[in-house]
Order: structure tokens, then sequence, then C-alpha cells
């Protein structure tokens, strides 16, 4: 039985395919015939949202209003060399979002912006590597009973 690998022989100019980045023929023909009538395809869609269709209207507005950005926040975070740094910048987050300056996914994301840049980690892997504890109601720390 022969085996199955390389599908030609190095050297088969005929079997290396579709060069990359090439488009296939359905691909270029569409994209001529939109070519030749872009101009009117677009001056029929101003004039329909000029007329009120609201779908012709929302397609002119998302090419002529950028996407909407998230706003920048300003905050100033303490630096973080150490992890008393870490947990005031932590703090910090928690104030922001408390205020309302910050949203809480984003201060979701900061914190653990935070938490990979602190320098040693030691309660991270302290509390990893600690077996589950049961707590006061009988029940392990992935919720299964005490029993089980």
């Amino acid at each position: 039985m022969k085996s199955h690998g390389v599908p030609f022989q190095p050297g088969n100019r005929f079997g290396r395919g579709r060069p990359k980045g090439s488009r296939n023929k359905a691909t270029l023909t569409a994209q001529s015939i939109f070519a030749q009538h872009a101009d009117s395809i677009v001056r029929k869609c101003i004039a329909d949202a000029m007329r009120g269709d609201a779908r012709a209207m929302e397609l002119c507005m998302a090419r002529v209003t950028p996407p909407q950005k998230e706003p920048l926040v300003k905050l100033k975070i303490p630096s973080i060399t150490t992890i008393s740094g870490a947990t005031d910048a932590l703090s910090t987050l928690l104030q922001a979002s408390a205020s309302g300056k910050l949203t809480p996914a984003d201060a979701v994301k900061l914190a653990e912006i935070v938490d990979d840049s602190c320098p040693s980690q030691p309660w991270n892997t302290r509390i990893a590597s600690r077996p589950s504890r049961q707590n006061r109601y009988g029940t392990n720390s992935d919720g299964k009973s005490k029993g089980a």
C-alpha cells in the first residue's frame, strides 16, 4: 500500500495550487461589475436616504461618521513596583469604579493588567496551590458536600 504524504513530488510545477492572496473568478467578476456601477449605486443609496429610507440612511451614516470608540479615562494609578503598590492600584480602580469613572468591566480589565504586571505574586501561587477548604455551610469551594 502506498503511504500518504506530500501529494506532489518536489519540483512539480503543476501541483502548487493557487497563489496566496489570489481571488477566484467569481469574486473577480463580481468586483469588476460592482466597480462599473458603484457610482450609480452610491447615488441611488443617497437619494433613497434623502427620501427617508431608514436602511439607506444607516448605510450613508456608517460611511460619514467614524465608529464610536471607547472613551478615554484619565486615572492616576500609583506605581506598581511592589506588592503594596499593586494593592494601592487595585484600590484606586475600585474607587474609580464605585464613583462611576470606570465601568465595572473596565475595572476588571485593568485589574487583570495590574495583576499581570505585579513584580512578585506570592499570593496567587499560594492560593492556587492551597487545597480546597470547607466553608461554613459544609461544602467545599467547588460546591460539593463535604461527604462527597
